[in-house]
């Protein structure tokens, strides 16, 4: 039986003009890695694949495996909403490189904290320049010991990354 996500996804996608290219599929293998074997990332989330974070209804679990297939499958899925909300958030010309990049960090910070960014303000009053330095807000995690946020070096490189690709002609 059809998942009806994925058929509304699908529609979205179709009807939107960006998609995603290779570039955007590299960035997130690199950042994220593939495991097959769900863990707790560096914020402490449960995640499993590539990146994909398990929620509670998940059948997955940490210590727990997956197929290649099923990891690519999930994150099949899972980059098909980001780009959704690249497409619904943003309301002013992008380049490819753009799109990916802006892609990557939805994916990783979710679309409800990109919807309030004030990178997507500046971006929105077509500041890409002063919408490109927002990137570096999105560094820190909070500490799964301290409950403090912290800043990642992880975070700072994969945040580089992507507002070199944004910035990229």
């Amino acid at each position: 039986m059809s998942n009806p996500r994925l058929i509304l996804i699908g529609l979205f996608c179709f009807f939107f003009m960006n998609k995603l290219s290779e570039n955007f599929t590299e960035l997130m293998v690199k950042f994220e890695g593939e495991k097959l074997v769900g863990y707790r990332d560096s914020a402490g989330l449960p995640t499993i694949g590539i990146g994909h974070l398990i929620l509670p209804q998940d059948s997955y679990k940490v210590g727990k495996s997956i197929t290649k297939e099923e990891s690519r499958r999930l994150f099949e899925i899972d980059s098909k909403w980001a780009i959704v909300a690249v497409n619904s958030l943003v309301k002013v010309p992008l380049t490819q490189n753009q799109v990916d990049a802006l892609t990557s960090i939805i994916f990783n910070i979710g679309g409800r904290a990109f919807a309030g960014s004030s990178l997507l303000r500046k971006l929105n009053q077509k500041n890409y320049e002063r919408a490109a330095a927002h990137f570096l807000d999105w560094v820190k995690a909070r500490s799964p010991k301290t409950g403090k946020l912290v800043t990642l070096k992880g975070l700072v490189t994969r945040r580089t990354a992507e507002k070199a690709l944004f910035e990229k002609k």
